[in-house]
């Protein structure tokens, strides 16, 4: 996997932290996308990173962010997938957009409007987390959005994953190597 300039995140976190809010609100950045699985939650179950969610309410109760809004990859509207990303939704109390799919799946950024659109912000206002290079953050910049990769991600990758994880983070150390120079 090679990287061109446009794939590279703005920043690059392993947990969420409430300065992370606090830098970026100071920046005016007061909305926030965030990316589902791998992100927050576990690509495979309905376990969440409790520490994220606890840091998301305090940046939302101190007024650090005015909206965020869940953005999931479920490529197929099935049930059972949908029901999933509605209930971490109401987890972290907050809207979804569960249906990023074809033919505008990321990194396609109309999956990322549309979240803008739903939370009434800008690209200029808004942050977004994800944990994949090649889909979130692609996004994320070509919506012209500032991003961060969360690496490494939360929870465990389905199989299908695990090639392609591997390519993003050998790419990735090679970018961190790059800028340590």
């Amino acid at each position: 996997m090679s990287i061109k300039e446009t794939d590279i995140p703005k920043q690059i976190i392993a947990h969420f932290d409430i300065r992370l809010f606090e830098v970026h609100a100071a920046q005016g950045r007061h909305y926030l996308i965030l990316d589902l699985d791998n992100t927050i939650a576990d690509g495979k179950s309905y376990e969440c990173d409790e520490n994220a969610i606890e840091v998301l309410r305090i940046a939302k109760d101190r007024g650090l962010l005015k909206g965020t809004c869940l953005l999931s990859n479920v490529q197929v509207p099935w049930p059972p997938l949908i029901k999933r990303v509605s209930f971490i939704a109401k987890k972290i109390r907050t809207p979804h957009y569960h249906a990023a799919c074809f033919p505008y799946a990321k990194p396609h950024p109309r999956a990322v409007q549309t979240a803008l659109s739903m939370m009434g912000a800008s690209a200029e206002q808004t942050v977004m987390i994800g944990d994949q290079l090649n889909k979130d953050i692609r996004a994320a910049n070509a919506a012209g959005i500032y991003s961060i990769l969360r690496f490494p991600s939360y929870g465990s990758d389905p199989w299908y994953r695990t090639g392609k994880r591997k390519k993003q983070n050998a790419a990735i150390e090679q970018w961190l190597s790059q800028q340590r120079r």
